[in-house]
């Protein structure tokens, strides 16, 4: 085997540090005013925008949480609701955990968008629930 030189040596050093420069890690939160449900049997979206800096092509969601709430629903109607990340192919449902967290969307692409979709199941018409405040926090690396 033949030894290097300094010169080869520092080359060397150089292309293996290229090759494993770290990607940064970040968060957002995003805040929404949750969709009135005005319709039964109809999904309603309130989507959370990336805000400040976006995370880099390439990086991955670490963790999400979420809050959310709803106005009362009315009598003889059943409310569900689903946290999406990027298409309705890729939801969780958070019908029962109005604030939580979750390691389902972990290692997915951190520069789509989640969404929050909810609905009313009822067989008749009713009065407007009103969607109320809503939080995700993301984190990426």
């Amino acid at each position: 085997m033949k030894k290097l030189n300094w010169k080869q040596s520092i080359a060397v050093v150089a292309l293996c540090a290229a090759g494993t420069v770290a990607q940064a890690a970040g968060a957002y939160v995003s805040n929404a005013v949750g969709a009135n449900i005005t319709t039964p049997n109809t999904w309603f979206r309130t989507n959370f925008p990336i805000v400040g800096s976006p995370p880099p092509a390439g990086s991955t969601v670490s963790s999400v949480s979420w809050n959310y709430g709803i106005g009362t629903i009315p009598s003889g109607g059943t409310f569900a609701a689903r946290l999406c990340h990027g298409t309705t192919l890729s939801c969780i449902d958070v019908t029962n955990v109005k604030s939580g967290s979750s390691s389902v969307f972990v290692g997915r692409p951190a520069t789509s968008a989640f969404f929050l979709e909810y609905r009313i199941n009822r067989t008749t018409a009713f009065p407007q629930v009103y969607g109320q405040s809503a939080q995700l926090i993301v984190n990426w690396n």
